[in-house]
């Protein structure tokens, strides 16, 4: 699995009846934003719960992702992290770099092993994900990584 996004291979959301239209405007950025991944590698397995914040006013946000890790010989391993972030708005994507990452007393994930299923983004300082962004008709946001959902962003928040 290549590590080039951090969403990639996210849960895909079950919302009956979303249809998805282009074009986001900057003003349309939901403050609240979540997400669930399981992921699987080889017999690693990986479930986190992701939710994320916009701050419109100085286009900055905060990512959190926590979750479990388990391998074929019972390693059990806990991901509890945030990451700071500057964002823009471009062409119907957002494009966010990491500020700073800040893991968590209780967080246990070894970069090693966090790298299997995550790009740096969620590991190091400076790093970027692009991810798309497509409006639903009732004016939330799903964003996307190759294709694939990733996160949804709740206007009414």
């Amino acid at each position: 699995m290549k590590k080039k996004h951090i969403f990639i291979y996210l849960t895909i959301f079950i919302f009956s009846g979303i249809i998805l239209r282009l074009s986001v405007s900057k003003n349309d950025v939901p403050s609240d934003c979540y997400g669930q991944l399981t992921q699987n590698y080889g017999k690693k397995k990986l479930a986190v719960l992701i939710t994320l914040e916009f701050l419109q006013k100085n286009k900055t946000g905060k990512l959190n992702v926590s979750g479990n890790y388990q391998d074929e010989n019972g390693l059990n391993l806990y991901i509890s992290r945030q990451v700071s972030f500057n964002y823009e708005e471009i062409n119907n994507k957002l494009i966010a770099t990491s500020e700073s990452v800040s893991i968590k007393p209780n967080d246990t994930m070894d970069n090693t092993w966090l790298g299997l299923f995550f790009a740096d983004f969620l590991m190091r300082e400076n790093r970027g994900i692009v991810l798309d962004n497509y409006q639903t008709i009732n004016g939330d946001i799903v964003y996307l990584s190759d294709g694939i959902p990733a996160l949804y962003c709740n206007k009414m928040h």
